[in-house]
C-alpha cells in the first residue's frame, strides 16, 4: 500500500505504528529510568544470556530441536486463548521442561501482553535454574520494535532477546536496531517471511540469528513449506554460514509438524499449541525429541449437533477434537450442506487447515485411532457429518457440498454403503439392551 492514499492499513501496519507511538511517547526521564533499571536487574538477575547460544547447546542440527516456548493470552487471528493464564507458573513449567527460550508477548492491545509479564517469566525462569541446576532459557520479548527505547525497554525487564520484524522495518532501521541492539547486550532475532527478507537479513552486519515466519502477517495465513523453502535461499547466499542460527516460527503444534521441517532449522517457536495443551511440559518434550509413535493415547472429545459456525468456534475453543454436524431430517439440530460448510470452513480456518482431511488407509482401529489424533492434535479439529440410512446418492451429495473430513454411519448401513463414500467413515455401534450387566 505505499504511496497508495486509498490503501487501508493491514493489521500488522496498525499494531506497528501503535507500537511506534507509545514508544515515541518515552521521555528522556522515562529512558534514564530505564537506564538503571538495567543495572538494577542485571544485579538481580545476572547478565544476559545467549539464546542462539542456547539453541546450538540444545539441538543437535538433526532430529532433536530447541524449544521456544511462548506465552501468549491472545492474538489476532485466533482471538483469545489464554487470558487467565498465569505468566510464573506457564514460564516456571517451559523452564523445567527444558525450552531454550521463553518468548513473551507484550504488545498490549491484540495480545494482551506486557512488560511485567517479560520481567516475572524472568524471575521464574531464574528461580527455576537456581533450585534445579540447569541452564536459564533465554527470554525473547517478542513485540513490533522499530525503535532502540524498545530495546531499552526489553533489557530493562530482563530480556536477553528481542523480536526485529524484517516485514515492519526499512534496511537502515534493521541497520541501526542491530547495531542498538549490540550496545545494550541483547541478541536480535531478525524475522524474515519472503525470499526477499532472508536476504536483507543476510547482508546486515552483526545478524546471528534468523527466524522464518511460517505466516504472512498481512493476511495471517499460515504456509509450513515457508520454512525449508526460505533456508534454501539462505544457504546460495554469500554470507550464508554454519555460525547462523535459524529457527522456524509459528505453525508447528506436535511432533509431526517438526518432522516435517527435516531438519532444517535447530529451533521451533511454538505458542498457541503451548498455550492450549493440558500438559505443556509434556509437548515441549514431545517437540523437542523424535517418536516414532503419538506421544500419549489421549481421549478424542467430540462435540455433536452443531448447528452455527458460532459454536463450532467456541467448542474449537474449549478444546473439542471433533465437531458433529446432523444431517439427519428428523433431528432438531439437522443441518444441510449449505449450514454444514459455513461450519466446515470455520472449523478449517481455526486449525489453519486449507484442504479435507486425506488419511491414508489403516490395517487396524488402533492405527485409525492414532491418525485421528495426530490430524486432531493441538487445536485443529476435524467435522463429522452425521447420517442415518439415508440414500447413498443424498449422502454424497452431502459429502461435496459441505466439505465434512468424516461421515458417521448412525444407522445399518452395510459395509458395501460405507466403502462407495468419498471420504472416510465412522460407525456407531447400538449395543442391544440386556439385564445382565455382569
Amino acid at each position: 500500500g505505499f504511496g497508495d492514499a486509498s490503501h487501508e492499513p493491514s493489521t500488522l501496519q496498525q499494531i506497528d505504528a501503535a507500537c511506534a507511538a507509545r514508544a515515541d511517547a518515552l521521555t528522556s526521564n522515562d529512558l534514564q529510568k530505564l537506564e538503571e533499571q538495567i543495572k538494577a536487574i542485571d544485579e538481580e538477575l545476572g547478565p544476559p544470556v545467549s539464546p542462539s547460544g542456547n539453541v546450538r547447546r540444545d539441538s543437535d542440527g538433526k532430529d532433536v530441536v530447541a524449544v521456544a516456548a511462548e506465552f501468549k493470552r491472545a492474538s489476532p487471528s485466533k482471538g483469545d486463548i489464554a487470558l487467565d493464564a498465569d505468566i510464573t507458573d506457564v514460564a516456571s513449567t517451559y523452564a523445567k521442561a527444558g525450552a531454550s527460550i521463553i518468548s513473551v508477548l507484550t504488545e498490549p492491545s491484540k495480545f494482551s501482553g506486557s512488560l511485567e509479564d517479560l520481567l516475572s517469566a524472568r524471575r521464574a525462569a531464574q528461580k527455576v535454574a537456581e533450585s534445579t541446576g540447569k541452564p536459564r532459557p533465554a527470554m525473547l520479548r517478542k513485540d513490533f520494535i522499530s525503535r532502540e527505547s524498545q530495546i531499552i525497554e526489553a533489557r530493562a525487564y530482563g530480556a536477553d532477546c528481542i523480536l526485529l520484524i524484517v516485514a515492519c522495518l526499512t534496511r537502515s532501521q534493521l541497520r541501526d536496531l542491530v547495531a542498538s541492539c549490540k550496545r545494550y547486550q541483547i541478541q536480535p532475532l531478525v524475522e524474515v517471511h519472503t525470499e526477499e527478507e532472508m536476504q536483507l537479513a543476510l547482508d546486515t552486519e552483526g545478524v546471528e540469528f534468523i527466524g522464518i515466519n511460517n505466516r504472512n502477517l498481512h493476511s495471517f495465513k499460515l504456509d509450513m513449506s515457508t520454512t525449508p523453502r526460505l533456508m534454501a535461499a539462505a544457504a546460495k547466499h554469500p554470507n550464508y554460514s554454519d555460525e547462523l542460527t535459524f529457527a522456524s516460527l509459528s505453525g508447528a503444534a506436535g511432533r509431526s509438524d517438526v518432522d516435517e521441517l527435516n531438519g532444517s532449522t535447530r529451533c521451533v517457536l511454538v505458542g498457541e499449541a503451548l498455550m492450549r495443551a493440558p500438559d505443556a511440559g509434556a509437548l515441549v518434550n514431545e517437540l523437542r525429541y523424535p517418536s516414532a509413535t503419538v506421544a500419549t493415547k489421549r481421549v478424542l472429545a467430540k462435540v455433536c449437533g452443531v448447528t452455527t459456525a458460532e459454536d463450532a468456534i467456541l467448542a474449537c475453543r474449549a478444546g473439542a477434537d471433533l465437531i458433529g454436524v446432523i444431517n439427519v431430517a428428523k433431528s432438531k439440530r439437522y443441518v444441510d450442506a449449505a449450514q454444514a460448510s459455513d461450519i466446515v470452513d470455520a472449523v478449517r480456518a481455526f486449525g489453519e487447515r486449507e484442504q479435507r482431511w486425506a488419511p491414508s488407509s489403516h490395517g487396524s482401529l488402533d492405527a485409525w485411532a492414532d491418525a485421528l489424533r495426530t490430524a486432531t492434535d493441538r487445536g485443529r479439529p476435524l467435522v463429522f457429518g452425521v447420517v442415518q440410512d439415508q440414500p447413498l446418492a443424498d449422502v454424497q451429495k452431502f459429502v461435496e457440498g459441505s466439505g465434512v473430513d468424516v461421515i458417521q454411519l448412525h444407522g445399518s448401513e452395510s459395509l458395501e454403503y460405507a466403502e462407495a463414500l468419498q471420504v472416510p467413515h465412522a460407525r456407531v455401534l447400538h449395543a442391544e439392551p440386556s439385564s445382565d450387566i455382569d
